[in-house]
């Protein structure tokens, strides 16, 4: 009604929000897409959209945002601050009722942070940095946030955090958590990330509180044995590809998992990993060394999907050879960062057309396309 309405005023607004619900409703098409980013986001108009809170947005050094708000249904609902000097005067607006996620919170005042926690203007904020300071500065004894980043510094989050269900624990630097650190895990808990974090010498037995877990991000090595009994499903590590096997062996109920790569013969052991575990549906490299990222994913046919992220060279698109002992079903270059880009000469479509042919000159007997998410 809202977008109508909008429509019927003439404001181009209107059609934004529509767009978004078409595909919120699963009626999105790329046409679409390729539309609301050419007319929204790249003249910057959503900018617009979003203020005040816009304002405080982290920005480039061109002064354009790149990922850092995001819009759900027409209205911004998630935003990366920057550090702006406005926060405090913007911390009880009315716009922040429709914010679920925001980032950024750790390089602001405590005191208006608090502010605007203990404010009802954030109450359908939900995925939040929570540094200690403002932890333990806010009243509420118990808090509805259901994702949550936390600093090593944190001491028994759990009591406060009932709702908790995807936990961050790191920070720029290094710390360490106490091996008694899961005892009091909340049984909703279904996603850790450990980064930069180092757990000394833990066990099975010191991870057995978090039996419902299903996904676990370790930014540090643990030994595979350390999460015996866990019926992990996805498990995302910095460790290279080739310890692939170690893991799934120990963790059966594996069914995406996120390593690391450098070069084209670390291939090698994917294909191998495809063909033992069948219960291995998506894997995800990361690459490293000007790799490109890979997602695999095993399709209802049996047949592999690959998306490769876009690089700067077609070379890197030879070198992915050892993947072909996969029965591929698609190959896609995707470029997800790009609705904040300037539009490139001959436009999108040139631009489409010309790593189309790379692709289809590499992978000549493989269905290619080259996507550009919104």
């Amino acid at each position: 009604v809202f977008a109508d309405a909008l429509l019927d005023q003439g404001d181009p607004r209107g059609e934004f929000i529509a767009l978004q619900l078409d595909r919120a409703a699963g009626n999105g098409t790329a046409e679409r897409s390729d539309h609301e980013r050419v007319t929204f986001w790249s003249t910057g108009l959503v900018v617009e959209y979003a203020l005040p809170l816009s304002s405080l947005a982290q920005k480039n050094t061109d002064g354009v945002l790149r990922r850092d708000i995001g819009f759900d249904r027409g209205f911004v609902s998630e935003i990366l601050l920057g550090g702006s000097g406005r926060f405090a005067s913007l911390a009880s607006a009315p716009e922040w009722q429709t914010i679920r996620s925001v980032d950024g919170l750790a390089s602001l005042p405590v005191k208006a942070v608090v502010a605007l926690l203990s404010s009802p203007v954030s109450r359908n904020l939900r995925d939040l940095e929570l540094p200690t300071k403002v932890l333990e500065a806010l009243k509420a004894e118990r808090l509805p946030f259901t994702k949550v980043r936390l600093e090593t510094s944190v001491k028994d989050p759990w009591r406060r955090l009932p709702k908790l269900e995807h936990l961050f624990v790191g920070g720029v630097e290094a710390g360490e958590v106490p091996k008694d650190f899961f005892a009091g895990a909340p049984p909703g808990l279904k996603t850790l990330e450990l980064d930069f974090v180092t757990t000394p010498s833990i066990t099975a037995d010191d991870l057995a509180p978090l039996r419902a877990l299903q996904a676990l991000h370790l930014g540090e090595r643990v030994a595979p044995s350390a999460l015996a009994g866990l019926m992990i499903e996805h498990l995302e590590t910095d460790e290279p590809v080739g310890a692939l096997r170690a893991w799934v062996d120990q963790l059966p109920t594996l069914a995406s998992m996120t390593l690391s790569y450098a070069t084209s013969e670390e291939l090698l052991e994917v294909p191998k990993a495809f063909e033992r575990y069948p219960n291995l549906r998506r894997l995800h490299l990361r690459g490293t060394r000007q790799a490109p990222n890979l997602r695999l994913e095993r399709a209802p046919t049996g047949q592999v999907r690959l998306e490769v992220s876009l690089i700067d060279s077609p070379a890197w698109l030879t070198r992915l050879r050892p993947l072909e002992a996969l029965s591929l079903e698609t190959l896609t270059l995707v470029e997800g960062e790009i609705r904040h880009q300037t539009e490139p000469k001959g436009g999108w479509e040139v631009f489409k057309q010309r790593w189309m042919t790379a692709l289809q000159e590499a992978w000549p007997m493989v269905a290619c396309q080259v996507s550009i998410p919104l």
